[in-house]
């Protein structure tokens, strides 16, 4: 039983961590990409 539990924490805590990286690049990955075609918006218009 306490084998069980402390795993289940231990995989909860992983995934969590997991999860919060993968926002972290979704979101890092999806600016720069912002950035990238604003910037070839703005190379585009000179």
């Amino acid at each position: 039983m306490m084998d069980h539990d402390w795993q289940s924490s231990s995989w909860a805590r992983r995934l969590e961590e997991g999860s919060l990286y993968i926002l972290v690049l979704g979101v890092w990955a999806v600016a720069s990409f912002l950035l990238i075609s604003a910037w070839r918006e703005r190379s585009r218009s000179d």
